[in-house]
């Protein structure tokens, strides 16, 4: 199996230099690996060829970012076995070169060593456990259509208005690939209760009809800043939401208490509190799935923005 280092810098070999802007960067992935990193500890220096062999690899012509303290820049690298074993510029760099080293001729192009940042979510992936999951699995229509109404039939409950919130979708790994999934997809479910599916990389939800109704997105809604409502071709919303767009399901969906336990009572979107009794809308922390980007509108804790609110 190639590592991925190598499969990533092979793609970005590919593309056409030609479709690039000037400055955009190719990326030297470096990854952690049972904690050890895979760049030099220090660059400071230029660092000699190794004598081990041919390098894998060698990039030359180029400027190469060494991020060492005085942002030092060089003309080559190498690489062997996954590690840097040379920084420097393109005569030191000749020795490395054997019968099967991939040699990139940079061009003049930026070359920098990049990061893999591997984090964890202990705590959202506790609240996941309470919710139908589809376990990140590749999954067809069908199949995807089967494992929910399977949580429905699991939690059956007598009201309509309870609500389902299916999280850990796969959704770039659907079969077969390119696949669409709609609202259509959910609302042919045997259920009139509210659906959301929530993407495990935490930027997309698939939400029914009746979700969609509740949370009163319809044609007329506007994309929010920092998301996106995608429409079917009479500019319906297709049930596929982005970002901000499905921020409001935080305010409609109940949070579990202390026992792990939901009230199963619809909330209504602000502004439809019943008379007499107002029903402060959901605040606290939203889970969210892998690898997003922080900062964007449906990232924002209510909790403290609910708490300042008067009269409640």
């Amino acid at each position: 199996m190639k590592r991925r280092s190598e499969a990533c810098l092979e793609a970005l070999e590919k593309s056409s230099p030609s479709s690039w802007l000037t400055g955009v960067f190719l990326v030297i992935t470096v990854t952690f690996l049972l904690g050890r990193i895979l760049v030099p500890a220090s660059l400071g220096a230029e660092l000699p060829a190794s004598t081990a062999g041919p390098a894998d690899r060698v990039y030359r012509n180029g400027v190469i970012f060494t991020a060492d303290a005085q942002n030092k820049t060089v003309e080559a690298l190498a690489i062997r076995d996954g590690r840097i074993v040379y920084v420097g510029g393109n005569d030191g760099v000749a020795p490395l070169v054997g019968t099967t080293t991939k040699v990139v001729d940079l061009k003049g192009r930026f070359l920098m060593p990049g990061l893999i940042d591997g984090h964890m979510h202990p705590l959202e992936a506790g609240i996941v456990l309470l919710k139908c999951s589809l376990n990140y699995e590749s999954l067809t229509i069908a199949e995807l259509q089967q494992r929910i109404q399977g949580c429905l039939d699991k939690s059956p409950s007598k009201d309509a208005g309870a609500w389902l919130e299916v999280v850990s979708w796969f959704q770039e790994s659907m079969r077969p690939a390119g696949v669409k999934t709609s609202r259509a997809t959910l609302d042919a479910l045997k259920t009139t209760r509210p659906i959301i599916v929530r993407s495990s990389f935490g930027h997309t939800v698939l939400a029914n009809s009746r979700a969609l109704a509740l949370a009163k997105i319809t044609a007329s809604t506007p994309d929010p800043i920092g998301g996106k409502i995608w429409r079917d071709a009479g500019g319906e919303p297709r049930g596929v939401l982005e970002d901000a767009a499905f921020a409001v399901f935080s305010t409609l969906i109940p949070k579990p208490n202390a026992r792990g336990e939901r009230d199963s009572r619809s909330r209504r979107p602000p502004g439809d509190e019943p008379t007499g009794r107002h029903q402060l809308p959901g605040c606290g922390r939203r889970g969210r799935g892998h690898g997003g980007v922080r900062g964007s509108t449906s990232r924002r804790r209510p909790d403290r923005a609910c708490a300042l609110r008067p009269g409640h």
